[in-house]
């Protein structure tokens, strides 16, 4: 297993790069041709399967983090989070001896595993540098593949950036942008919480990690939330929209949704997942609540029982979900001043209709109206406008409020002065990643929620 890291010594310089050179976070290279290429969590994959000995391989780049400062600690929890974490079996690696090129230090190792009855190698190649550590991760059933990582490896060139600023640092409460892939530019696309979950934003979704067990929030889709009387049928069609595209070879479906006062829905199956090559068991789960915000939770484990240990097996009554519904709340990411610059909104509305119970004629509309607006400037200034009608509809109550002063934000809070009576404020803050964008919620002492968009 040493001979690869003979081409790391000298990290090719350009004019023996070949032509077809592909960049990934912080490595330049060339990819194996005619492999299959998919991007998942901070990696890009690529993957081929030999149509007649069904022999595999995978090779696995991933993205940059935080060095501890000693190749032998990053390359442990390297082997901890990349092999040991999505591999049952894996042993002890077969470390070999620390390398150093152009101000890297290289370490590999080794091991194997067993997946459908076949072994499986695996090998590690971590380095470390420039206060950054990045890894290279190969699978394969059959060594003659170990060439692959060789020619890629030989056409390797690493660029470790101006700095490290930006790269995710594990044990953190909170992590500022890990280099995962998403669609703003928001400061914190990363939230560990503090019993061992850990959320990433993603382009089409948060992805939630604890483990073995990756939970997908998928984001509201207007296709995939379609409202339909039948939910088998609004379910399916869910499915087939977040689902099926990333998996093949599906197995063992079955639908198990329960029609209710706020149903649940509930199909699982098994099947392929084609960023990894690997066979999954997944759940797509979602609680309708009666305000209408819940979100479809996409459960993978590599077995059902996995899924059951951590939130209890299936139950075919609408109440005791509470442990997988409440997963769509990891969907929440600290504040950072300048992400609110700009005009955020929320506006509520309910009306109540009246009927006499002898005729059956209308007796008349209740209606209630609340609008609010928060404008945040730059130098932690502010001002938000309150208007709110109610009554009954022709002769109804309004009210205005209009405040300015400063903002003081820290994360998880945004406290604003000269609010009622001239006191300071202090909301709760956190932000809920859409598609694209961002949902500001700020919750009041007395427990009110908005949920604010930007204008």
């Amino acid at each position: 297993m040493k001979k690869h890291l003979l081409y790391l010594l000298f990290l090719i310089p350009g004019n023996q790069l070949l032509c077809q050179q592909t960049v990934f976070d912080l490595f330049t290279f060339t990819p194996p041709a005619g492999w299959i290429k998919t991007e998942s969590t901070g990696s890009v994959t690529y993957s081929i399967t030999d149509p007649t000995s069904k022999n595999w391989c995978q090779l696995i780049l991933c993205k940059k983090l935080t060095s501890t400062g000693s190749i032998e600690s990053d390359f442990r929890s390297e082997w901890n989070d990349l092999i040991v974490k999505n591999y049952k079996g894996t042993g002890e690696p077969l470390q070999s001896q620390t390398e150093e090129a152009d101000g890297w230090k290289i370490c590999t190792g080794s091991s194997k595993w067993i997946f459908n009855n076949k072994n499986v190698a695996t090998v590690l190649t971590t380095f470390t540098g420039f206060g950054i550590r990045a890894s290279i991760v190969c699978n394969t059933t059959n060594l003659q593949y170990i060439t692959e990582l060789e020619k890629l490896l030989s056409t390797l060139k690493i660029n470790p950036g101006e700095s490290n600023s930006g790269v995710g640092v594990p044990g953190e409460t909170i992590n500022e942008n890990s280099g995962y892939s998403n669609t703003t530019s928001y400061h914190f696309t990363n939230t560990h919480f503090d019993d061992g979950w850990s959320s990433t934003v993603m382009d089409n979704w948060v992805e939630t990690k604890k483990g073995r067990i990756t939970i997908k929030i998928h984001y509201p889709n207007k296709q995939a939330d379609e409202y339909n009387s039948v939910l088998k049928t609004e379910d399916l069609n869910a499915w087939n929209l977040l689902v099926a595209p990333y998996y093949s070879q599906v197995i063992n479906f079955n639908w198990l949704s329960i029609q209710s006062y706020e149903s649940i829905s509930f199909m699982e199956a098994d099947a392929v997942e084609k960023s990894t090559g690997m066979m999954k068991h997944i759940v797509l789960f979602k609680k309708h609540y009666s305000s209408g915000h819940g979100r479809y939770l996409e459960f993978i484990t590599d077995t059902r029982a996995e899924l059951e240990n951590d939130f209890g097996p299936y139950h075919s009554t609408s109440y005791g979900w509470e442990n997988m519904a409440d997963m769509q709340f990891r969907n929440k990411f600290a504040v950072a001043s300048n992400d609110l610059n700009g005009t955020w909104s929320a506006n509520d509305y309910a009306s109540l209709t009246y009927y006499y119970v002898s005729n059956g004629a209308t007796a008349g509309t209740t209606a209630t109206s609340n609008s609010h607006e928060f404008t945040f400037y730059p130098g932690n200034k502010y001002s938000s406008e309150y208007a709110g009608a109610s009554g009954q509809v022709g002769n109804m109550k309004f009210s205005t409020q209009s405040y300015k002063g400063e903002s003081t934000v820290n994360d998880w809070s945004i406290t604003l002065t000269n609010r009622f009576q001239g006191a300071s404020e202090k909301f709760e803050a956190s932000f809920e990643a859409i598609k694209g964008g961002r949902i500001l919620i700020m919750t009041d002492r007395l427990g009110t929620r908005l949920s604010l968009v930007k204008k």
